[in-house]
């Protein structure tokens, strides 16, 4: 807002006009800022400043003062950009921080600083936003084959009086690397390049007037965010059974079985709203076992197994088959089929001219090879015996 004012003494007699004074109202919620529909190189009423490291600001050596807003010619810090990167959930419009030139060696701290937002006393609220990193300038992942410098860092600060100085570290959301010394919150290298959402609670600052502060230190990387987004919200939740090894999907989730354990699995979804209240929506999935029956069986070499619903069996292995069930989870059936060989048995035997010899009920008197079958009483397989005689 801006404001003059003047002095009215009589109806004859009043000041000019005073110089112009300019003011700020916080914003009521919901804000919903895709970025799509800024005219600018940066956000309307949003501000910027640079060089104000993590570790300064926690400590109180370095304060946010005066922050403005950066020029549309600056090739580094917090800005609105199109083209290079559109993926995912992100527009080719949307917030970027990007450092200087790649070949730096030092780090470069960028500070983006929302309006106000006068928050509900009662109603409970949040921030969300995506968020991807990428190389500098680039839409591909950031190179994982060395350390990340423990200095890069990603931080949400939410100031709780409208002010730019107020430091609280329960109210920072910070992402560092996993060697960092500095505690965190998630891992900055967990930040993909495809985008990914993330939302912060806001119920501690109920019937307050926040800021939100976005701080991005690094070199070489560029650090998108798009979709950032303050509302009230509800919670809903519902229940759901599926079986193992199947996919889920119903109106609100789709969930691959690989991702899935049995027994309760709580699924947590936004459904966004630019009016009405946010909904936390949450699906307790209850998976159901699939019962596995394992079978075993045996056949003689040259039969077919066609039993407990398979068919066509001929060669030894373990098989398995899915049998539906009405109302219930379909259950497995493993058959462990065993091929049984014939006995080969080989007797060599001499007799004297003359004599003879008793075999498969038949009385031999000549030299030869004499072949019989009979059936295994351990196997009930063929058995072959085979007679090598000599008179």
């Amino acid at each position: 807002y801006y404001l003059k004012a003047k002095v009215i003494c009589s109806d004859l007699d009043e000041s000019v006009y005073s110089s112009p004074l300019s003011f700020e109202t916080p914003l009521a919620i919901c804000y919903d800022n895709n970025f799509d529909n800024e005219p600018s190189h940066y956000p309307a009423n949003w501000k910027h400043t640079t060089g104000i490291s993590i570790y300064n600001y926690i400590k109180g050596t370095s304060q946010i003062n005066s922050p403005g807003v950066p020029s549309a010619s600056s090739s580094y810090g917090w800005k609105i950009t199109q083209g290079i990167f559109n993926s995912g959930k992100f527009s080719s419009k949307h917030m970027v921080a990007t450092p200087y030139s790649t070949t730096s060696t030092s780090t470069y701290s960028m500070w983006a600083i929302s309006p106000a937002f006068e928050l509900d006393t009662v109603a409970e609220q949040h921030l969300s936003f995506d968020l991807a990193l990428t190389q500098k300038g680039l839409s591909t992942a950031i190179d994982l084959s060395q350390p990340l410098d423990t200095n890069f860092t990603f931080a949400v600060v939410i100031v709780d009086d409208a002010s730019y100085t107020t430091y609280k570290r329960e109210n920072m959301v910070i992402w560092k690397p996993t060697t960092a010394k500095m505690r965190a919150d998630y891992d900055l290298a967990s930040i993909p390049n495809t985008g990914m959402e993330y939302s912060i609670d806001l119920a501690k600052f109920k019937g307050k007037n926040i800021r939100v502060l976005l701080l991005f230190t690094s070199r070489g990387m560029d650090l998108h965010i798009d979709n950032f987004h303050i509302n009230t919200y509800t919670t809903k939740d519902y229940d759901a059974s599926t079986c193992e090894f199947c996919d889920f999907e119903d109106n609100n989730f789709f969930v691959l079985s690989d991702n899935l354990n049995v027994g309760v699995n709580k699924l947590n979804k936004w459904i966004f709203e630019n009016e009405d209240p946010d909904t936390m929506l949450t699906l307790n999935l209850n998976v159901d076992a699939v019962s596995e029956i394992n079978l075993s069986a045996s056949i003689c070499d040259g039969d077919v197994y066609n039993e407990e619903g398979f068919t066509g069996l001929v060669q030894e292995g373990i098989y398995r088959r899915k049998f539906t069930s009405v109302g219930k989870c379909d259950s497995i059936v493993s058959l462990a089929l065993n091929v049984v060989k014939p006995q080969l048995t080989t007797i060599v035997d001499t007799i004297c001219f003359g004599t003879t010899y008793t075999f498969a009920g038949k009385e031999l008197n000549r030299t030869g090879m004499y072949v019989d079958s009979l059936i295994s009483k351990v196997t009930g397989c063929d058995s072959i015996v085979t007679l090598l005689l000599t008179v």
